[in-house]
C-alpha cells in the first residue's frame, strides 16, 4: 500500500464519519461572563476591596482574565494604593507659616 492511497482511505473514513474532510476545529472554551459569575464576583470585591484579579479568579473559579474582563466591564481598574506620607495634625499649621 503507497502512502498515497492510505492517505486517500483516511480521508474517506473521515468523511463518512464526519461528513467534511476538513481537520477539527479549535473549540475555545466558552467564554464565563453571565450575570450570576459578574455578580459573584463583585460581590467579593465589595466584601474584601483590597484582593487582587488572581484571589478573586481562584474564590471565583473563573480563569483571571474573565475576572479582568468582569471588572472593566463595571468600571473597575486595578491599581496598588501606595501610603508615601502621613499628615499629622499640626501640618495644616505649618503649611499655613510658611505661605
Amino acid at each position: 500500500m503507497s502512502m498515497g492511497s492510505r492517505y486517500e482511505l483516511e480521508l474517506v473514513a473521515k468523511f463518512r464519519e464526519t461528513e467534511s474532510v476538513l481537520g477539527k476545529k479549535n473549540v475555545r472554551p466558552a467564554v464565563v461572563n453571565n450575570e450570576v459569575m459578574q455578580v459573584a464576583v463583585l460581590g467579593q470585591l465589595h466584601a474584601r476591596p483590597g484582593m487582587s484579579v488572581r484571589q478573586l479568579a481562584a474564590g471565583t473559579g473563573l480563569s483571571k482574565s474573565s475576572v479582568h474582563r468582569i471588572l472593566k466591564l463595571h468600571k473597575f481598574y486595578h491599581y496598588k494604593l501606595h501610603l508615601a506620607q502621613e499628615l499629622n495634625e499640626d501640618d495644616y499649621d505649618r503649611r499655613i507659616q510658611i505661605l
